[in-house]
């Protein structure tokens, strides 16, 4: 067979483009291939109001000094003037080596609530949502989901639309975002030292330019740990979960003080006890920082707005969808324009096993995947030997 390429790469996101220059780089034949009319992966699908990065620079970026030495982290509210869409396009071509650069998050998972064929209104998932503006002046919205992705959309929209009802499953522990204006002195020292930056962030905890403190939170006094926790907090960013003592993580009685300082601090910025105890409840759900921490801007202040509601969807669950609205499990039906699906994705091996792979004895990917993901340095999967 007559190959056409050496290497086909799969997805246009950070990690296919970053294939693509790498292998040409290399010498090899190189054809990408994306779903979507422009490159960008997640950040092309979404376009959901108030999509934004929620880490700081310099770190979410690839680490080649080319592509930052003329970049200022400042372009904003880019719009697509223009876009045309042909559909699906049947081709077939053949090449020595797939690289399969699908991202963790390519697949929006979609909860089976039942009729929702029924629904006659808007409903969008974040990660699908239209390029093009959806006017929500005068709109009645829910939002489904509280994770990273529900808490951009509820506080951009909040103070736009007629009525917004949250439907939360688990609060979201999220945090200050911080300054909004990268200072010129910061990004010069950014642009002139960002090796030695790539190369500390590389030994770090998280990746980032920080890592925790390296004092126990139980060792020191009461008035010590308040004055690093405000330090912490008023940094802004991810600092107070990836900056604190090194314990919080490892022992429950340190993960309670982290836990019942980040609620005092939230509870404050909330007006309506009710609102407040479901946001921020006194029993925490979940330890303090074991699932992803979001940034956030002005998400709590959005529930103090009395046309913002919210529903604890474990204690009074979704029931059905009508044709205005939803229904929970106390019979009340909220009537809406406009659903917002913030439910997140079929994560990590999704967006593979979404793709009819097949080794060579004809088994598929999804299949060999069906009861637990093995693999070797990454993507390499026996019976698969050009993955």
């Amino acid at each position: 067979m007559e190959l056409d390429y050496d290497v086909i790469v799969v997805g246009g996101g950070f990690g296919g483009v970053y294939q693509l220059y790498n292998l040409r780089k290399l010498g090899f034949r190189v054809r990408l291939f994306e779903a979507g009319s422009k490159l960008g992966g997640i950040w092309y699908w979404n376009c959901y109001p108030g999509a934004r990065v929620d880490t700081e620079v310099p770190v979410y970026q690839l680490p080649e000094a080319e592509l930052f030495e003329d970049f200022n982290w400042q372009q904003k509210n880019v719009k697509i003037a223009q876009m045309q869409l042909n559909g699906p396009t049947e081709i077939e071509r053949h090449a020595k080596s797939i690289v399969v650069c699908t991202g963790f998050a390519s697949r929006p998972y979609f909860p089976p609530y039942q009729g929702q064929e029924l629904y006659k209104g808007l409903m969008y998932h974040t990660s699908a949502w239209p390029q093009e503006d959806i006017n929500m002046k005068n709109k009645r919205v829910a939002v489904i989901g509280t994770g990273a992705s529900g808490v951009q959309v509820i506080q951009t929209i909040a103070p736009e639309v007629k009525q917004l009802t949250v439907y939360q499953r688990t609060p979201n522990y999220a945090l200050p975002m911080g300054d909004n204006v990268l200072p010129p002195e910061r990004l010069k020292y950014y642009k002139e030292n960002y090796p030695e930056l790539m190369a500390k962030m590389n030994t770090t905890f998280a990746g980032f330019m920080y890592d925790f403190n390296p004092g126990e939170c139980m060792m020191a006094t009461p008035e010590e740990r308040e004055a690093l926790y405000e330090e912490l907090y008023h940094k802004g960013g991810l600092h107070f979960w990836l900056g604190t003592y090194s314990d919080v993580l490892k022992n429950k009685e340190a993960n309670a003080t982290a836990y019942d300082f980040w609620r005092k601090k939230t509870q404050a910025r909330l007006k309506d006890r009710k609102k407040a105890e479901i946001l921020a409840p006194t029993v925490p759900p979940h330890p303090y920082g074991t699932k992803r921490v979001s940034l956030e801007q002005t998400y709590f202040e959005a529930f103090n707005d009395e046309k913002v509601d919210i529903v604890e969807v474990k204690k009074n669950p979704i029931e059905t969808f009508t044709s205005d609205g939803i229904v929970t499990a106390d019979g009340k039906e909220r009537k809406f324009d406009l659903v917002v699906l913030a439910t997140g994705f079929d994560a990590i091996s999704g967006g593979v096993t979404q793709i009819d792979i097949r080794g060579e004895d004809g088994t598929s990917i999804k299949e060999k995947w069906s009861k637990g993901t093995r693999t070797h340095l990454g993507m390499a999967s026996r019976n698969f030997p050009n993955l």
